[in-house]
């Protein structure tokens, strides 16, 4: 008689990387429609923006709020599977392309290097708390 065929799967794993394909997708759909959309006529002339990471209280909100939309893609990404390196480098590459799209592009948005330096950031941030959640749930479990 054939032995049946078994197959060692972490299905604990699998679903854990569904998840976080998941949370890295919607997070990718939050952040382009956040900043990739057109501001119509809005005035992008001051080239101090481009430089401005913390000049006032409007920059130091905006900063915080790049930092909190980014935080789930780094999140996803890890819980996904990915090294939290990767995940910021990721992060990186998307918010560069980003800032790129809002330069030449669209009409009414600035590119900024404080956005750049937010959302590379939140990335991080984001990797950082999904590897320590994920060494947190082994070192429980064993």
């Amino acid at each position: 008689m054939a032995r049946p065929i078994h197959r060692s799967t972490d299905t604990g794993a699998a679903r854990r990387a569904l998840i976080g394909a998941a949370i890295t997708l919607l997070a990718v759909a939050a952040i382009a429609v956040a900043t990739l959309t057109s501001l119509g006529d809005a005035d992008t002339s001051d080239d101090s923006m481009l430089w401005c990471v913390m000049c006032d209280r409007e920059r130091v909100v905006d900063f915080a709020a790049h930092v909190l939309l980014s935080a789930p893609f780094g999140f996803g990404l890890v819980l996904a599977g990915t090294t939290w390196l990767r995940a910021t480098l990721a992060g990186l590459a998307l918010t560069v392309g980003i800032e790129l799209v809002q330069a030449f592009v669209l009409t009414g948005r600035y590119a900024s290097a404080g956005d750049v330096l937010a959302n590379t950031a939140g990335a991080l941030l984001g990797a950082l708390a999904a590897r320590w959640l994920l060494r947190r749930r082994l070192t429980a479990a064993s």
